[in-house]
């Protein structure tokens, strides 16, 4: 499954710091698989546009998908707000019955 996420993250206020990291993941709760952390360097003002791309393998069925963040660096007090979120996950199948191969000639 090809799991997009994409979000704003905004660094509004901090009492002692003018930049900060901001790490986000992309998580499978039914697994517990994650994809690696994409770290990001913000300062404070800005509004910065975050993208996750992972794919996880799955069976058939239902699935959820969770974007994650975490501000790593940014210090006691301060304010960081996300907005305007969007995932989106593509199943896509290999080989005309789900398999690996093709479909056979008839």
């Amino acid at each position: 499954m090809l799991v997009n996420a994409s979000f704003q993250v905004g660094f509004q206020t901090s009492p002692t710091y003018t930049s900060c990291t901001i790490a986000v993941r992309l998580s499978d709760p039914l697994t517990g698989a994650t994809s690696l952390p994409h770290d990001r360097i913000i300062k404070r003002g800005d509004q910065k546009e975050y993208a996750a791309t992972y794919v996880f393998p799955v069976v058939g069925g239902v699935r959820s998908f969770v974007v994650e963040a975490d501000d790593e660096s940014c210090g006691a007090g301060a304010t960081i707000a996300a907005s305007a979120p969007e995932l989106t996950a593509l199943y896509v199948l290999f080989g005309y019955d789900g398999g690996t191969t093709l479909a056979p000639t008839p």
